[in-house]
């Protein structure tokens, strides 16, 4: 019986579990290989309050309440027993579903396959199992609404770049997976090696004849996001390779980013590989983007932390919850 409110069934929860000796049980079942889930399925730390656990790749927040599925593991809505199975990268509950006649090409309630969420995880023993049963590598997901997928149009070789798996990219690529597909938004394949970080994936995109120097957008501005996730590697990089560190308007988010997070590894590597640096707008401004470098130099070249009077500089680092120049201004 499955749960109304879920609609995980017995066979979902043997896999979830990893029971093979219940799965193989409840095989063959048709009805119940193709089950699918009716709400998009989170995680949750027991003990603690409601707060949904989300992977790094979500893009949009699931109804509550939802069913506790085990820590760090997150599905949409649609997802049938060898979605999970993939996901989780239980090759041995893959190969049991595949032989009772699971259909590989099946789509969850956002388009993704199997073959997604294989990807998205970097398991490749799942990943080349899938492949095998001729599944499509192309297949591009439907909608933005996904706890898993950045946007409409993800394909498993995106996914598997923001995993940072190279062997999984690889891997897919030398099947005929299309490195230069883009999704609905215009995202391209640099965007996603960005979210995950690798410089091994970057590699194998710029050696299948992928560009990084494109005009980046809001949307698609790949040394931004390294710089958001911090993947001073990636963003180095990314850099070398003469990505962009700022659109055609002058806008140089990869820096406002790394400032506004605090990231001083990250500000300092942009700038020591020629980022431009910011324009000197003032110390009101410093603080207001969390520039603890320009404070701390500008303190340092005598000036006074009390300009202004009333203590204004202090008031304005604390009203805007910049606890680093709260303690720098005090000091």
């Amino acid at each position: 019986m499955s749960n109304p409110l879920s609609g995980l069934t017995p066979l979902h929860r043997a896999v979830l579990a990893g029971d093979h000796a219940a799965l193989a049980a409840l095989l063959p079942d048709k009805a119940a290989l193709a089950a699918k889930t009716t709400e998009m399925l989170t995680s949750r730390a027991p003990g603690r309050d409601r707060r949904i656990f989300r992977p790094a790749s979500a893009t949009f927040y699931p109804p509550d309440p939802v069913d506790f599925i085990g820590p760090d593991r997150a599905f949409d809505k649609g997802a049938n027993p060898l979605h999970l199975a993939a996901s989780i990268g239980d090759l041995a509950a893959v190969n049991l579903l595949l032989a009772h006649k699971a259909r590989p090409r099946a789509r969850d309630g956002v388009g993704a396959t199997a073959l997604h969420l294989a990807a998205l995880g970097g398991h490749l023993r799942v990943v080349e199992r899938l492949m095998a049963a001729q599944v499509d590598v192309n297949a591009a997901t439907r909608t933005r609404k996904s706890i898993r997928f950045l946007d409409t149009g993800t394909t498993p070789l995106m996914a598997a770049l923001e995993s940072g798996s190279v062997a999984v990219v690889e891997a897919l690529m030398a099947q005929g997976a299309h490195a230069d597909a883009r999704t609905k938004d215009g995202i391209g394949a640099i965007l996603f090696a960005a979210r995950g970080g690798s410089v091994a994936c970057l590699d194998a995109l710029v050696a299948a004849g992928v560009s990084v120097k494109y005009e980046p957008t809001h949307m698609d501005f790949p040394l931004q996001v390294a710089a958001e996730r911090g993947h001073v590697d990636c963003a180095l990089r990314l850099i070398a390779l003469g990505a962009p560190s700022e659109t055609d308007r002058g806008h140089q988010g990869p820096l406002r980013a790394a400032i506004s997070s605090d990231d001083r590894v990250m500000r300092q590597a942009l700038l020591d590989a020629g980022v431009r640096p910011l324009p000197d707008h003032g110390v009101e401004s410093a603080i207001r983007s969390h520039d603890y470098m320009y404070l701390q130099a500008w303190l340092a070249a005598g000036n006074d932390p009390d300009d202004g009077g009333k203590g204004s500089h202090l008031w304005l680092a604390a009203a805007q919850g910049r606890l680093s120049l709260v303690e720098l201004l005090v000091e």
